[in-house]
C-alpha cells in the first residue's frame, strides 16, 4: 500500500520564518499520525516505538514525505 499524495505548498513572500517552521511543524505531525495508524494496524504499535529497521522502513515506504514547494510570491490582500 504505498502512498502517491505530495503535499504542495505555496508561500507568500511576506510569511514570516515563524509561520513557515509552524506549517512545516503541522506537516511533520500529520505524516507522523499518518504512520503511526499504519503501524498500530498493521504491528499494533506506533511508528515512533518502532525498533524493527525493517518494519520502520516497510511504513516509511508506504506513507512516504513528499513535500513540493514553489517559489513565494507576492499576494496581494483584496
Amino acid at each position: 500500500m504505498a502512498s502517491r499524495g505530495i503535499i504542495s505548498l505555496k508561500n507568500d513572500r511576506g510569511t514570516s520564518y515563524n509561520m513557515y517552521v509552524q506549517v512545516q511543524n503541522e506537516l511533520t505531525k500529520a505524516i507522523t499520525e499518518l504512520r503511526n495508524e499504519l503501524s498500530k494496524e498493521k504491528f499494533g504499535i506506533n511508528f515512533t516505538d518502532l525498533v524493527d529497521q525493517d518494519k520502520t522502513e516497510a511504513i516509511q515506504k508506504a506513507i512516504p514525505v513528499a513535500i513540493s514547494e514553489a517559489e513565494p510570491e507576492n499576494i496581494e490582500k483584496k
